[in-house]
């Protein structure tokens, strides 16, 4: 059908404008072509300037594509840990004792650093006024040769005075540096000492079956057992002696722990990350079996580490703090059973899914927002023989990093280096807080081997613990080192560390780490927080 004439009008009008805003446009699209064109000359006519463009294009390209390597290989081995949660506490075969958790102090060697490294004194050799040539000695009279003589004698005495003010320095500081040594050590041995007799204590009051003991005990086994660092170890336990019961209430991690992407890959053209998702379906599987394992390596610990004979019954309810589900107490129930140790011990755990063996015991994973009644609520027990553990959160719901076992630092310092795009090649801890490592960063260019020195600790380093990283950078030949520690540094590390290839990182700094690559909130004691700030 003819359109009408109003329209076609009104079309040919829209027409001839748009056709004037385009002629008017094109001599201002046409300068810009004729720019693009001389600047795409010039890179194409100057091969050094081809060369250098080309280059820095394909190591931004490579950059970017061991980036998105790094958070795959992350996530790969995420979803690793998830589906070996018990399969990991089952290789462990030893079982738990006291004894394992006394304190021996660990003598650390005196290293004085400049300190211990005198000056050589100034020679007057090296002031003397040289001999005078055969015929200079004529026009040189006695008069000029005692000024210089004088004057080599002055020089020679300020070198001297020099000399001994710095060495009473360096011995003042020589002896500084030996009390702090002693006193750090005799610290230790006062908090060795102190740790190991309230140890005894405890032993004493368990031997004699104090119920309250008993699940300390056990409340100890379940701190012990190392879990992703974003997994909430938080455990309540009450032991009914008359029942030989022992009645546990386990926080169980969201579902917001299963990572939501399958697979991650980098497009060059367009410089984008493409990510698959993970079918909500396979979410809440995962999700499954990972509250069916928590599950079942509780009840695992707890019986494998009953050395005694404690426990004929454990009664176990698995709860979760989501948000929008949980009861105004403790949270909402997802799981509760109760098992003997014989039942248990009749469980295939090697079964790849876990959730067949929770079956047999009579439990099933809910999603429903409706509570599970607990078989036996602990809020029904006598609150004096409830033990309450939290490994990593306390008053504020936040990780205090310096409360941390040495298993635990070094546990967090592993997760947290992949999450930063460096990959460990060799890690080692200490007891008393120190984790060293050697990992590799994949950045071309700025990347190579780093030379890592983590330190849970309390006191301020000191500018020897800078020296002996520097040191260490050099023996292994690699880029850079980075110290990173839980306390505060010294104004004399920061200076000595000036114009090297190291980057320190005090408490505040490593506390902005761990949240922004792990999604951690995490806290120093309050007089760590305000000794980093002085510092």
């Amino acid at each position: 059908m003819d359109q009408p004439p109003e329209l076609m009008e009104l079309q040919r009008e829209l027409a001839l404008q748009s056709w004037d805003d385009v002629h008017r446009d094109l001599p201002w699209i046409r300068n810009l072509a004729r720019a693009r064109d001389r600047v795409e000359r010039a890179v194409l006519a100057d091969p050094v300037v081809a060369d250098d463009y080309d280059q820095a294009q394909r190591q931004y390209a490579v950059a970017r594509h061991a980036e998105v390597v790094a958070r795959h290989s992350a996530q790969a081995a995420r979803v690793h840990d998830l589906t070996n949660l018990l399969r990991s506490a089952l290789a462990q075969t030893e079982r738990f004792d006291l004894a394992a958790l006394r304190k021996v102090p660990q003598p650390s060697d005196f290293e004085p650093g400049v300190a211990g490294l005198p000056q050589a004194p100034p020679l007057w050799a090296d002031f003397a006024p040289d001999a005078t040539p055969g015929r200079m000695r004529l026009l040189d009279d006695q008069k000029h040769r005692e000024f210089r003589l004088a004057d080599a004698r002055d020089r020679f005495q300020r070198a001297l005075r020099v000399h001994r003010d710095a060495e009473i320095a360096r011995q003042g500081a020589l002896v500084g540096a030996q009390r702090i040594h002693f006193d750090r050590g005799a610290a230790r041995d006062a908090e060795a000492k102190a740790h190991n007799d309230g140890l005894d204590v405890f032993a004493s009051v368990l031997d004699g079956g104090d119920p309250a003991a008993v699940a300390g005990y056990f409340g100890l086994v379940l701190c012990g057992s190392v879990y992703p660092i974003d997994f909430p170890q938080h455990f309540r336990l009450a032991y009914l002696p008359e029942l030989s019961e022992l009645v546990v209430e386990v926080t169980l991690p969201g579902i917001e722990v299963i990572p939501t992407a399958s697979e991650l890959q980098y497009v060059a053209e367009s410089d984008e990350v493409a990510v698959s998702p993970r079918g909500a379906e396979q979410v809440e599987s995962m999700y499954a079996s990972v509250v069916a394992q928590v599950i079942l390596r509780t009840l695992h610990e707890l019986f494998h580490s009953d050395s005694r004979g404690w426990l004929e019954t454990v009664t176990l309810n698995g709860m979760t703090t989501q948000a929008g589900t949980a009861r105004p107490d403790h949270g909402l129930c997802l799981v509760t059973l109760r098992t003997s140790q014989g039942q248990f011990a009749g469980l295939n755990l090697t079964l790849d899914d876990s959730r067949e063996n929770l079956a047999e015991l009579g439990a099933a994973v809910l999603y429903s927002c409706q509570r599970e009644e607990p078989i036996r609520d602990l809020n029904e027990i006598d609150p004096r023989h409830v033990v309450e553990t939290n490994v990593l959160a306390d008053l504020d719901n936040r990780l205090d990093v310096v409360d941390l076992t040495a298993g635990q630092f070094e546990h967090l310092v592993h997760e947290l280096l992949p999450k930063m795009g460096l990959h460990i090649k060799h890690i080692r801890s200490s007891e008393d807080g120190v984790v060293d490592c050697l990992v590799f960063d994949a950045r071309p260019v700025l990347g190579g081997d780093v030379v890592v020195h983590a330190a849970r600790q309390t006191q301020s380093l000191d500018v020897w613990t800078v020296q002996r990283l520097h040191r260490a950078v050099t023996d292994a030949g690699a880029s850079k080192g980075i110290l990173i520690t839980t306390a505060g540094i010294d104004s004399a590390s920061h200076a000595y560390a000036s114009g090297k290839p190291l980057e320190l990182i005090d408490g505040t700094g490593i506390l902005g780490l761990i949240a922004e690559h792990t999604g951690i909130r995490v806290r120093l004691p309050q007089k760590e927080r305000r000794a980093t700030a002085r510092d």
